[in-house]
């Protein structure tokens, strides 16, 4: 009779666990599985237990992480009462990504790095490439690009080294896009976007192949194709809604609203950004929500609604700092210090700026895009040589196989298979002596393009920085003329000019453009040898193209001042009333 009542209810099971997976639309179906759990924990075998618990939490992750959590709890409270190790670290990779889902970023690194060992002690490649991908994915959410990229490299020769295909594959080209796309590269994202689509197609995983169309959409977004983006966002988001994935619904929304913003449609901007917000809160997702509020304090300052956007950025800033997500830091003390700043809060506006630069060069120091690159191209350089290396021990193979029969028989042909043979290899040797300079040149110019990039942002941070310090500098010294003799006062006027005439930041300044135009002052001097020092400064912003309000905030002087100084310069190049000087400057 018990033999039949177990048998009843693992049928009862089996129906049940069939149509959570063919009806997870149905509105009753969260009643079915609390009961279900409740009437097979005592009387179902434990092998069965164990897969329904991991059913459960895999089927509540995507719409109620406390219940997940609950379930994953009693998956791993039962492996641990079996004792089976296996079992015990499938559970353990799962609260893994539980705590990641949750944000809770330290936790899931102890786990992960325990999760590694023990997959390098038991030799299984295969755990150890997902292991390294949810590592990879820990140091982007702290904002570790580099690190994150070496990891997930790692994890990519594993998979090529077992063979792996599929959605695994697919899942390790993803995170290799993403931490692209993050880096400001979405050209080179969109390619391994597309061969991880590919995998996933190939694999019917269609989750996640929505999930690269969506972040193909990102890429096309941060290129400007609006019309592209949206069309791949939105075809993403049919699938979901089908599905009923809120967490990743949450997600396409917010890329929707993205595309809302970059059209200046700030209303349905807002409106899409509350109701990501709304479903991030729901589900527990704190990444998303730092982003909503963040997005949403963008808006209102877009908006000029300054008191509306300070709560929201605060509340995403302080967010993030107990996370430890790091990635959204610079960006956010950066519109708190503007919008604090537009609201007369001028003291804490000034601290914040100041975190903020402190914070962006850390930033730029640990984040920097030349290691990053170098690391793909040290990946694609390695696969090339291994495949010359396989390639040379197949044609020795077959050389020696050559030979051995045609030794006693055809001298003479034997000879002119040497020949034959050592001509290829000599054509091989330039064949792969002309790929490595290409992949130098290839190389040379991406650290060329990023030096640019990075030229670029720090005329632009330098302009921000003296401008956010002249409009506090004025505020003070309307200040301090109703407040006779007060020297705190005078002494945070004497450092706001320090800090505006600061040397070492145009050292800097003059350093990273030596790197990018590194003959320009040689030639300079040579076709005009009268030119001054600031006139040489003035002459390196016209060379960057920058306007002449960001020349006045990195020179520290008036718009005035910067067409007087034009004006001189134009005299002692000896320029026309027609010639332009832009035009002149540009192509030294």
């Amino acid at each position: 009779m018990k033999t039949n009542l177990q048998a009843l209810f693992v049928f009862v099971f089996i129906i049940i666990t069939t149509t959570i997976q063919l009806s997870a639309q149905n509105d009753g179906l969260l009643k079915t599985i609390d009961s279900l759990e409740q009437s097979l924990e005592n009387t179902l075998e434990d092998s069965v237990l164990l897969y329904t618990y991991a059913e459960l939490y895999k089927f509540y992750r995507r719409r109620d992480l406390v219940k997940a959590k609950k379930y994953l709890d009693l998956e791993l409270a039962l492996c641990q009462k079996l004792g089976d190790k296996e079992q015990i670290y499938a559970a353990k990779n799962r609260l893994a990504i539980h705590h990641s889902i949750n944000r809770e970023l330290d936790k899931a690194k102890v786990i992960l790095n325990e999760l590694l060992d023990y997959y390098r002690e038991t030799g299984n490649k295969e755990k150890q490439s997902a292991v390294l991908s949810n590592i990879s994915t820990n140091y982007i959410e702290r904002g570790e690009l580099k690190m994150a990229l070496e990891k997930q490299f790692e994890a990519l020769r594993l998979d090529e080294e077992i063979g792996l295909k599929g959605t695994e594959l697919g899942k390790n080209y993803f995170t290799i896009a993403n931490i692209l796309r993050l880096n400001e590269e979405p050209d080179g994202s969109i390619e391994w976007l597309e061969k991880a689509r590919i995998e996933y197609h190939n694999d019917g995983a269609k989750e996640f192949e929505h999930q690269a169309i969506y972040t193909k959409g990102l890429c096309y977004l941060a290129m400007d194709s609006l019309s592209k983006a949206q069309e791949l966002m939105e075809q993403s988001m049919d699938y979901f809604r089908s599905v009923k994935n809120i967490h990743a619904m949450s997600t396409v929304i917010r890329g929707l609203g993205n595309c809302a913003e970059a059209e200046k449609d700030y209303n349905a901007a807002l409106k899409l950004y509350t109701e990501s917000l709304d479903l991030s809160k729901k589900i527990g997702d704190n990444r998303r929500e730092i982003e909503c509020y963040l997005k949403l304090g963008e808006i209102h300052n877009a908006r000029n609604e300054f008191k509306q956007a300070i709560p929201y950025l605060r509340k995403s800033l302080k967010l993030s700092k107990e996370k430890g997500i790091q990635i959204y830091v610079a960006r956010l003390l950066d519109n708190l210090s503007k919008v604090l700043h537009k609201t007369g809060q001028l003291d804490e506006a000034y601290a914040i700026q100041s975190e903020y630069i402190s914070f962006n060069d850390s930033l730029l120091i640990e984040n920097n895009k030349v290691a990053i690159s170098e690391i793909e191209v040290k990946y694609q350089t390695e696969k090339k040589e291994q495949e010359i290396i396989l390639l040379e021990e197949k044609n020795k193979r077959q050389s020696l196989q050559k030979k051995a029969m045609t030794a006693g028989l055809f001298g003479l042909l034997g000879l002119l298979v040497s020949l034959f043979y050592a001509m290829r290899q000599k054509l091989k040797r330039n064949r792969i002596e002309k790929e490595k300079v290409d992949q130098e040149l290839l190389f040379s110019q991406k650290e060329l393009n990023l030096r640019k990039k990075e030229l670029t942002a720090y005329a632009l941070q330098l302009a921000h920085k003296n401008e956010i310090l002249e409009d506090i500098k004025t505020e003070v010294k309307d200040i301090n003329t109703s407040i006779i003799g007060n020297r705190d006062l005078q002494k945070v006027l004497n450092t706001i000019t320090i800090n505006q005439n600061d040397e070492d930041s145009w050292e800097i300044f003059r350093a990273r453009f030596l790197a990018v135009h590194n003959n320009f002052e040689t030639t300079v001097k040579e076709q005009f040898p009268n030119v001054t020092n600031n006139e040489m400064r003035l002459m390196a912003l016209l060379k960057m193209n920058l306007n002449s309000k960001e020349i006045a905030n990195i020179l520290n002087i008036s718009m005035e001042g910067v067409k007087k100084a034009r004006y001189r310069l134009r005299k002692k190049l000896e320029l026309q009333p027609n010639d332009s000087l832009e035009d002149l400057v540009i192509q030294i």
